[in-house]
């Protein structure tokens, strides 16, 4: 025979388990476009800053930061390493050369 508890108990366990699953979901990952948004607009104020060539809008009238996510989208990281990866957002403010943030 079962006892009252047990079924207090099986009860109280499923409904922990369901509240800590609903509770873990992550939150949304931003998309790509939010995300190279952010690192475009950081990569274009520094060259801005230091009065890099590329801040400039291209002939077209095309915007640096319009330039840039686009470029991303595309599969080609900009700014890149001498390896062709992506420099990390964190990392462009502390460049300070107009050369290393035009690859």
């Amino acid at each position: 025979m079962r006892h009252p508890r047990h079924d207090f108990v099986m009860v109280l366990t499923l409904v922990v388990a369901v509240c800590c699953t609903a509770c873990s979901t992550s939150p949304p990952l931003p998309t790509p476009q939010e995300s190279y948004q952010a690192h475009c607009a950081v990569l274009c104020g520094q060259l801005r800053k230091l009065g890099c060539e590329g801040a400039q809008p291209l002939p077209d009238g095309t915007s640096c930061e319009t330039f840039c996510i686009k470029t991303n989208e595309e599969g080609h990281p900009i700014p890149r390493t001498e390896t062709g990866q992506r420099i990390p957002t964190e990392r462009i403010s502390l460049i300070q050369s107009c050369r290393e943030l035009e690859r």
